[in-house]
């Protein structure tokens, strides 16, 4: 049996967080005067603002009181909004158009709303998803159907990119995930790669009639290298671990993981090397397995509860190299657990109380750690944990058990700088926008580290140049964010990659230097960069040091121009 930590001890060790760990937390607005509670919906940052969806509308914030602003008062959304370039997309509910695609410039802030579906009926766009310089998503034109569609922000530049069921059928496409800057999704039954243009769009054959990522159709698949990894069935087996090779078209099973039981496999996660997910035996219960994508490769990792009693070990987010999973001991206590891969390295890492779901509902990935809300008891209110993995590594970093939100809602809703803008609780506002400084979590260039970043303003057609020096001496990383993708900023003096990230806004080039170092960016003479911004940013290489792999630090801003 592997190892269980502690409640006690583990309560403890929370306990001495909150007296030495927490950050202040600072109520920014009460959007909602008075002791109502705002209504949350959706949230997402681009630069340095937050843009929330309330059931008042869209507002704006930079952080502050006086910069939270309702912008689009009286507008409905329905789901996710998508940040992509400069542009905020989602589904938009109009009284004469119907749900429609809505496209919102942040520079201009002005709403476009696209009828997909002419008239009053809807289009209901939905699965949104970045992949190179588009936006894939499935949406229904009132002639072929729910099928994939794609856009480049225009009017001009959105199309149906295949009509996989012919007419007004459903090609059901779902389960949109990025790879190598083109978009990968499942419909009817085969896989599809697209550019995000009708001709660049290609079926793939295979030998599945359905697929499952274990975890939603929003969400992207599990990968390792160019594999794909998910429950698949086919003419022979049902709800079976499956893959697909992108690259060689190569797909099929993985293993039978017992012939006399469906496997139900679910939450398929990839973290450290593998794909891991919940599979389903009648020796073993539901227990937590891994692959690295070949049949061999795919195992029983750990057999929580032994024999035929089941852990329900379900896989929930990487966090790092590690995977921190949901399971239930043998005194039947479900908790967070945590693996490094090895069997010491699995244990328990937080208790939950047995009415939480707070866990599930706010998971997420910053840089190489997780943040979520957490309820150690039914009785002990929420707080914010920040977490590496490792009992020495996860920290509350709020007190008082203000963090709240309302059924469904968000409780996290972007990071300004150093700074977390969540969903918090007092008597006398309700759930109102909260913040907590994160200075003391993050690793960041700047005074501590001794780096300086200089450089001249940009136009067009010119080339920007940025010296960056290290005190003392040491290699740094730069980050370059604000270009539009369809216009890439290019550079000849430094050694990196440059592609389209859609975890941040634009343009991503990272590389590393030795101090002193030059950069010359050659900015285009493109109109579309025109009032563009730009910012570089830098880190400091802290082997096996602390803090997040993110960009927060010593950044320069520029708005390019003629």
């Amino acid at each position: 049996m592997l190892a269980r930590t502690s409640i006690l001890t583990l309560l403890v060790a929370i306990s001495l967080d909150v007296t030495s760990n927490v950050s202040a937390q600072t109520l920014v607005a009460d959007m909602t005067p008075g002791t109502g509670s705002t209504i949350f919906s959706a949230s997402v940052t681009i630069g340095d603002r937050c843009y929330i969806y309330t059931r008042d509308g869209l507002w704006r914030s930079n952080g502050t009181a006086a910069g939270t602003q309702l912008i689009l008062p009286g507008i409905g959304i329905l789901g996710e909004i998508v940040a992509f370039g400069n542009q905020l997309v989602m589904q938009v509910r109009d009284a004469t158009l119907g749900s429609e695609l809505g496209v919102f410039d942040v520079r201009t802030e002005k709403l476009d709303v696209f009828d997909l579906n002419p008239g009053a009926s809807s289009s209901a766009p939905r699965y949104f998803r970045v992949a190179g310089d588009k936006l894939f998503f499935t949406c229904n034109d009132g002639v072929h159907g729910i099928e994939p569609w794609a856009t480049d922000g225009t009017r001009t530049g959105t199309t149906l990119l295949v009509d996989i069921q012919t007419g007004s059928f459903n090609g059901g496409a779902s389960y949109f995930t990025e790879y190598e800057g083109r978009c990968y999704f499942f419909g009817l039954g085969d896989f599809y790669v697209s550019d995000g243009t009708p001709s660049g769009t290609t079926r793939l054959p295979d030998s599945f009639t359905s697929i499952d990522n274990g975890r939603s159709p929003l969400e992207p698949l599990a990968r390792i290298g160019s594999r794909f990894v998910f429950e698949g069935s086919t003419a022979t087996v049902s709800n079976e671990p499956c893959y697909f090779d992108v690259a060689t078209g190569a797909n099929g099973l993985l293993k039978d993981l017992d012939p006399q039981v469906s496997s139900l496999t679910a939450g398929y996660v990839s973290a450290g090397g593998y794909v891991w997910f919940q599979g389903n035996t009648s020796t073993a219960g539901q227990e937590l397995w891994r692959t690295d994508g070949t049949p061999a490769g795919t195992v029983l990792f750990a057999d929580l509860v032994a024999g035929t009693a089941s852990s329900k070990a379900l896989p929930q987010s990487a966090c790092g190299d590690r995977l921190l999973f949901f399971a239930i001991d043998a005194a039947n206590a479900r908790g967070l657990w945590t693996t490094d891969g090895t069997t010491a390295g699995t244990s328990v890492l937080l208790p939950m109380a047995s009415t939480s779901v707070s866990i599930e509902q706010t998971m997420q990935e910053v840089g190489q750690r997780v943040l979520f809300s957490y309820e150690a008891t039914s009785f002990a209110g929420h707080e914010l944990v920040l977490s590496d993995g490792t009992a020495a590594g996860t920290s509350m970093i709020t007190s008082k058990s203000i963090v709240k939100a309302s059924s469904n809602s968000p409780v996290f809703h972007g990071f300004l700088g150093k700074r977390l803008l969540f969903s918090g609780s007092s008597a006398s506002t309700g759930i109102e926008l909260w913040s907590t400084d994160l200075t003391r979590y993050v690793r960041t260039a700047g005074p501590t580290h001794g780096t300086t970043l200089t450089s001249l303003d940009p136009t067009l057609n010119s080339t920007w140049k940025v010296s960056g020096a290290r005190s003392p001496a040491g290699s740094v990383s730069v980050v370059i964010l604000g270009a539009p993708a369809s216009v890439p900023v290019g550079s000849t003096s430094y050694t990196g990659v440059v592609h389209h990230d859609p975890a941040v806004w634009f343009q991503l080039a990272v590389g590393a230097w030795s101090s002193p170092f030059t950069l010359n960016v050659p900015i285009p003479n493109d109109s579309a960069l025109d009032g563009a911004w730009l910012t570089m940013q830098v880190w400091d290489f802290v082997p096996n040091g602390p803090g997040w792999d993110i960009a927060l630090g010593n950044g320069l801003h520029a708005v390019l121009g003629n």
